[in-house]
Formats: C-alpha cells, structure tokens, sequence
C-alpha cells in the first residue's frame, strides 16, 4: 500500500504530508508558484494517492500537475462526501482546512464535543458535536497579524516578533504587544470553553497550526495538540471516498 499525499494550499504556502496509514512520513512546504518542486516531492514518495485542499488559489493546476506522479488525485471541495455534516449556512463558504481539521477532529475524538482550534495566520475555533455534525465557529487574528495590526495601524509602536518571552504584565512594549497578541488567542479559546460548559456543553479541545506551540505553554487547558491535524482529516476522507469507489 503506497502513502497517500495530503496537499494544504494556504494563503501564502503549499505544504504537502505523505502519510503511510495513519502515519506521517514525510512533509514539505513550498511556495504557491512551486507546484513544480511539490510534484517533485509527491513523486517521491511511492504515493497511490493525493488529495488537495485550497483556502487562496484555484486548486485544479495542482491537482492536474499531481495527475503526472498519483494514480487517484481528488479535491476536496462543498460537494466531497464527508464522514460528518455541516451545519454552516453556506457550505461554499467554510474554508476546506476547516473542514479537513474537523474530519481530523472526529477521527480523533468521535463521540466527544469537541472545540477544533487551528491558529495559523488566522485562528479559527470550530464547534464539532459528538455526533459529528460541524455546527460551525468562529475567526479571528493570529498572533502575527495582531502584532503586525498594531504596528501598521498606529504611529510608534513597534513591529514585534512572536517569539520571545510572554510575561502576565509586559513591562516594556515589546513584552506588552506580545504578551496581548498572544495571551489574547489563549483567552478567546479558554473563554469560548467556559462559555460552551455554561450552556451544558464540555468540550475536548484540538488544537492545530502553526501557532500552537507559542499557546501551548500559556493554556490552564490541555488540548489535544495535532501538529498535521488537516492532513489527517484530508486523509481520512481520500480513505472513505477511495471505498466508495471514486
């Protein structure tokens, strides 16, 4: 059994998961204008298989350059039959890694409500019942980009890094913003927690993205940390739309 190749088209990178099962076994992230370099890498990992997701450009040149190196390549788009229902008004609308986190989520956890959390450029907090039904969520700044929306939008505060140290009470500015941008993605998610078991709901948390190691250290929750989360949920729904014959 070949690997089966996850592609996640992001708002500024292509990354690329190969995974043999349910196990990663090699990754790379190139630049949207690569899919030359990424159909090098797929074709370098024996794959039966590849499947695309896209939040930013049109996904067909990518899946018809990956046509070249995979047997089966598909896309994942409103109308893929998925293993869970989606209760957002316009499904064209919820972005693809949103959807695949979700399947991600539920391969994980079925049976639990469960609290997808991807904080990436932009933080995105998905409500998943234990019954599978993806009622929606909510989207917000990343930590960068509040850093960045601070420096762009006033007249001297700084342009400060992510990395570094995040104090209870910054005393300088550069711990400050810091400290906001990202106590402040940590706060949205607990506080989206509380307000859920208020209403009788208790959540497993998932949290994914590129962010997730900056919030990790700040949680007084322990999420389910999933460093390839999208790619196990795109996975998944290759394996069950690869059953039904597709």
């Amino acid at each position: 059994m070949g690997s089966i190749i996850a592609i996640d088209m992001g708002n500024s990178t292509i990354k690329g998961t190969a995974l043999l099962g349910s196990e990663v076994c090699g990754e790379v992230r190139v630049g949207l204008d690569a899919v030359d370099e990424l159909v090098n890498w797929c074709g370098g990992m024996d794959a039966q298989g590849a499947i695309v997701s896209s939040v930013s450009a049109d996904a067909q040149p990518v899946v018809t350059a990956l046509q070249a190196c995979c047997p089966h390549v598909m896309e994942l788009t409103a109308a893929t039959p998925l293993p869970i229902t989606v209760g957002y008004r316009n499904p064209q609308q919820l972005g693809a890694d949103r959807v695949a986190a979700a399947v991600g989520a539920w391969a994980l956890l079925r049976g639990h409500d469960t609290l997808v959390v991807d904080a990436g450029s932009a933080v995105t907090l998905d409500l998943l019942t234990a019954e599978g039904h993806l009622m929606g969520g909510n989207i917000s700044a990343g930590v960068a980009m509040r850093l960045r929306a601070l420096h762009d939008y006033t007249q001297r505060l700084p342009q400060v890094s992510p990395q570094g140290p995040v104090p209870i009470v910054g005393q300088d500015t550069e711990g400050a913003m810091r400290a906001g941008a990202v106590r402040g993605v940590v706060a949205e998610i607990e506080a989206m927690c509380a307000r859920l078991a208020s209403m009788g709901v208790n959540v497993e948390v998932v949290l994914t993205g590129g962010d997730a190691p900056l919030l990790l250290p700040h949680m007084a929750i322990k999420p389910h940390h999933r460093e390839h989360l999208v790619a196990e949920g795109l996975n998944e729904i290759f394996r069950r739309a690869e059953e039904e014959g597709f």
